[in-house]
């Protein structure tokens, strides 16, 4: 069933909410349940997941080692049942660029059934988010990129 405007706009403040709080430590069954349906599906560059359980495992696997993690949300569009979302992510992870913060710049774009997400996905940079933080892989990624510009 479709969502309402209104529908649309309180899902993407859950969604929002649950990604401020979303670590190692929050990860439920119960947090994610409050936004997404039981059987949503989730795609972003690297994954393609259907259902609750094989996203609360891929979380798990996510978030295992990341020290901490935090969105901007930068804009949004709603359009009937859909929403377009722009934010910056910022985590760290210890072996990515030393340990230090790594940024990256995504958009989601999220439908929503009955108050709830029910389809996610996710763009961005793969390089800038992994790749180019590998230290040899990183530095040949980086040149490649300055070659091509």
């Amino acid at each position: 069933m479709k969502a309402s405007n209104a529908q649309v706009v309180s899902a993407v403040a859950q969604f929002k909410e649950m990604f401020n709080v979303l670590n190692r430590d929050t990860l439920s069954e119960s947090l994610l349940s409050q936004t997404y349906t039981d059987d949503l599906v989730f795609r972003d560059p690297l994954h393609h997941i259907e259902g609750m359980a094989d996203l609360i495992a891929y979380f798990e696997n996510v978030y295992e080692n990341v020290g901490s993690i935090c969105f901007d949300w930068l804009d949004e569009s709603l359009e009937k049942d859909r929403a377009y979302l722009r934010w910056k992510m910022y985590f760290t992870h210890p072996r990515l660029n030393r340990g230090q913060s790594v940024a990256v710049d995504g958009t989601s774009i999220l439908r929503v059934e009955d108050g709830k997400v029910c389809d996610h996905r996710d763009f961005f940079d793969a390089g800038q988010m992994l790749y180019e933080h590998i230290p040899a892989l990183g530095f040949l990624i980086r040149k490649l990129k300055q070659r091509l510009v």
